[in-house]
């Protein structure tokens, strides 16, 4: 340094001058000049081992940025790993959500049509049977005219409304009423055909609300198990990094150690060698 630069001129210009000097001044400053001068001797040696800290320190902090980077890389994994968690965990409840509300509306509208069952024409029985059974008395009443008039032609000669009551009482009302026991039955069956197609049709929409009900279920555990497999996957492609980047922390702060105590054992050997060197001009 200047200092130092400028304590070594002055004292190599009093040693000049004044070397062979009897000066009882010059000779009672003796001791200090000694003490400059070895004061001068420690300066310069610790000005060398702050350059040497300083290269050493140099060539340290291209490991120390390693590591800082690769101790920056694994916080922010860390915290991708925790963001990515909740928004997988808000993911899964609103695909979950969604599932539930499209198999739950599909399924509210079949119960609906379930309850208006009773309510619709093809399926009213007792309309039925009433629609039936005025038919039947309409078919009955033409069944016991024609048997009239067919037990008239084939009974004895008769003329007028005797000949038509005679075939009336001995034919039609037989037929009529065997037409209206007829229709009376098929108006039955059918009126029960009615209400099997109406329990069958409500059992065929039971049925599709009991599919829709497992589709459902099927819907939310696929839903789940995809979520649950994208979560492994990823946090495994994350861990995988978090241990890579340890691995570097742990591989490159060993290698730092290692060249710093290599660096300051050198550094050492340097100082040591030097200050042998000027040992004599401190005794």
């Amino acid at each position: 340094t200047d200092d130092i630069s400028n304590s070594i001129t002055m004292l190599e210009k009093i040693s000049i001058n004044y070397k062979d000097s009897s000066n009882i001044f010059i000779a009672g400053l003796t001791n200090e000049f000694e003490n400059q001068f070895n004061e001068i001797i420690r300066s310069i040696i610790g000005k060398l081992k702050e350059t040497l800290e300083n290269e050493i320190a140099g060539k340290i902090s291209v490991y120390e940025k390693q590591i800082y980077d690769n101790q920056s890389a694994e916080t922010h994994t860390l915290n991708e790993i925790e963001n990515f968690k909740i928004k997988s965990r808000d993911n899964l409840a609103k695909a979950l959500e969604n599932i539930e509300e499209n198999y739950n509306s599909q399924i509210k509208l079949i119960e609906e049509r379930i309850e208006n069952i009773p309510f619709m024409e093809k399926y009213n029985s007792q309309r039925s049977f009433s629609t039936n059974m005025s038919n039947n008395f309409i078919v009955a009443f033409i069944v016991m005219i024609i048997g009239a008039f067919t037990g008239h032609s084939t009974g004895e000669e008769s003329h007028g409304l005797n000949a038509f009551f005679s075939g009336l009482v001995s034919s039609g009302i037989k037929w009529g009423l065997i037409s209206f026991f007829v229709g009376t039955l098929i108006s039955l069956i059918m009126s029960a055909m009615v209400l099997i197609e109406k329990a069958d049709e409500k059992q065929k929409l039971i049925r599709k609300i009991n599919l829709f009900k497992k589709q459902k279920a099927d819907a939310l555990n696929e839903a789940k198990i995809y979520s649950e497999h994208k979560e492994k996957v990823t946090l495994e492609n994350y861990n995988n990094s978090l241990a890579q980047y340890r691995k570097n922390i742990k591989d490159i702060t060993e290698q730092r150690d290692f060249v710093r105590n290599n660096l300051n054992k050198e550094a050492s050997e340097k100082v040591k060698a030097f200050e042998d060197l000027l040992a004599p001009l401190l005794n």
